[in-house]
């Protein structure tokens, strides 16, 4: 029997190989750095869109700065000189009720002054707006001194129980 034997493989086939081996991959490398290009021209142009976009914006908005009313603040804790550090806030009046120190008396007629608001903001307050603060004073138990202190008191004892520390008694 005879055998079939396959005829070689002649050169000129494994240089064609070769070359269009060759010229594929060339073509292939130019197209890929052709498109690396791309995408590095569109990253490039969308920093530099980003960029203008935070410019604008750093236009248009201003970041919160603080303004001193009198330019002149202290910087850190400095009690100075004026020997005022530790003294209360607040003097005791003869009956009992707290006096800020510089305190003035609202300058509308038939109004008095309240422990706890300011002159500027009761000179504020129409005379209706006033009344009101005071009826709900008076319903909340805190127009006098007496009041406020039997409220706070109460306040205290319910917190004390809530918290489970001992009471003294009454609630």
């Amino acid at each position: 029997m005879a055998k079939i034997s396959k005829p070689p493989i002649p050169m000129k086939m494994y240089r064609d190989f070769a070359i269009i081996t060759v010229a594929l991959t060339a073509l292939l490398a130019l197209l890929a750095d052709g498109e690396q290009q791309q995408a590095i021209v569109a990253h490039v142009e969308a920093q530099q869109q980003q960029a203008e976009l935070q410019r604008i914006s750093a236009e248009k908005t201003t970041s919160g700065q603080l303004t001193l009313r009198d330019g002149n603040a202290p910087t850190s804790f400095d009690p100075g000189d004026s020997g005022a550090f530790g003294a209360p806030t607040a003097l005791a009046g003869a009956s009992g009720t707290s006096i800020m120190p510089n305190a003035q008396a609202p300058q509308s007629p038939g109004m008095r002054a309240l422990p706890g608001y300011t002159s500027e903001y009761l000179n504020s307050l129409t005379p209706q707006q006033y009344q009101q603060l005071i009826d709900q004073l008076r319903r909340d138990r805190l127009l006098s001194a007496d009041e406020r202190a039997e409220t706070l008191a109460n306040l205290a004892r319910r917190s004390q129980a809530r918290s489970g520390q001992a009471t003294t008694g009454e609630n």
